[in-house]
């Protein structure tokens, strides 16, 4: 198993807290000033039973922070700056390091932010999707309809 990092400005949820909440909302997560984060991921290559490789990985995931409870249970592993090089570190085997590196982030340097449902299309990879936008609220009389 290997080690890897994924570095982004942006990390989107689908804000699910409940099954009565589907559908209300994409929500964006991000640096305060902006700043790019990097994702704890492990990736691995294997051959299977035909001979054919096969390239997996995964981002691991942790407890949510202040900023991330209200939208999910969980949220990426987003490490320090300070941490990338021993994440990365093949060598590096102390339990007690990795550990502290699978925290929750600092909630004080992020902020939550709903976002445009053009989120849901792979086709629109653009800056437009993580703008903020207004909530729709629906009109008061549509309220408990």
């Amino acid at each position: 198993m290997n080690l890897s990092r994924s570095q982004t400005d942006l990390c989107f949820r689908a804000r699910l807290k409940t099954h009565s909440e589907r559908g209300r909302g994409r929500m964006g997560s991000s640096a305060v000033r902006g700043d790019l984060f990097a994702f704890a991921g492990l990736w691995e290559r294997w051959k299977d039973p035909s001979g054919q490789w096969i390239k997996s990985c995964s981002i691991l995931t942790t407890t949510p922070n202040a900023v991330t409870s209200a939208v999910h249970d969980r949220m990426p592993v987003i490490l320090d700056k300070n941490n990338y090089d021993l994440w990365l570190n093949p060598g590096m085997t102390t339990v007690e390091a990795v550990s502290e590196m699978l925290r929750p982030y600092n909630a004080r340097v992020m902020r939550c932010y709903p976002v445009s449902s053009r989120i849901n299309h792979a086709a629109n990879d653009d800056p437009e999707c993580a703008k903020p936008v207004e909530l729709e609220v629906p009109p008061q009389g549509q309220l408990f309809a």
